[in-house]
């Protein structure tokens, strides 16, 4: 995974896939732990998502963005806007990769820029 937030290049430590069977949804989470900071980025997408296609956060996808230094910023059907594009899906080796973009809305009502986002992660 790796992604630009703001202006700085998010490149995390760790990145994990998880599959929801109840809500068919699969998420992926990439964080970092530095200098006791700890910033994640999460996209959630339903499991009937087509393939190179942009699906909006509207449409019941979302991208997550937490910094403990920060805010805990989002894009979904309520706040922010963007889309996420799945070009591979795999449930036989549960595999997925993917593009990302938006601009997500904070809790304060501040908003943040995610650009050049990638991924490629088993779930």
């Amino acid at each position: 995974m790796s992604a630009t937030v703001g202006s700085t290049s998010f490149k995390p430590q760790n990145v994990t896939g998880a599959y929801d069977v109840t809500q068919r949804m699969i998420e992926v989470l990439g964080y970092a732990i530095t200098a006791g900071d700890t910033t994640q980025l999460t996209i959630l997408v339903p499991d009937t998502v087509a393939l190179n296609t942009p699906f909006p956060f509207t449409s019941g996808s979302s991208l997550s963005w937490y910094d403990s230094k920060t805010d805990f910023y989002s894009g979904d059907e309520i706040n922010g806007h963007g889309s996420v594009t799945i070009h591979t899906l795999d449930t036989l080796t549960q595999t997925i990769s993917g593009t990302f973009n938006g601009t997500l809305e904070g809790t304060t009502g501040d908003t943040i820029v995610v650009t050049n986002g990638a991924f490629n992660v088993v779930y």
